[in-house]
C-alpha cells in the first residue's frame, strides 16, 4: 500500500487535530513558565516567554502541516 496524498483540502479530522496540538502548545508553553514563575518567584516573566514559545511553535506546527495543501 501506499501513503495516501493530500487530495485538494485537508480532511475534518486533520483540522481537528491541528487545532487540537496548537491549543496543546500554547497552554503546554504557559503551563510550563507559570511553573517555572511560581518555582523561581518571579512575576509572569516566564508565563509570557512560556506564551510566545508556544504561539510561535504552534505557528510552526500548523504551517508545516497545511504546506502540502498550500502548494496546490
Amino acid at each position: 500500500m501506499s501513503a495516501k496524498q493530500p487530495s485538494g483540502r485537508p480532511s475534518v479530522a486533520s483540522l481537528i487535530g491541528i487545532g487540537s496540538t496548537v491549543v496543546v502548545l500554547v497552554v503546554g508553553g504557559v503551563g510550563l513558565g507559570w511553573w517555572l514563575d511560581s518555582v523561581l518567584h518571579t512575576v509572569p516573566v516566564f508565563v509570557f516567554i512560556g506564551l510566545a514559545i508556544g504561539i510561535a511553535s504552534a505557528w510552526i506546527f500548523a504551517y508545516a502541516t497545511l504546506r502540502k495543501f498550500l502548494k496546490q
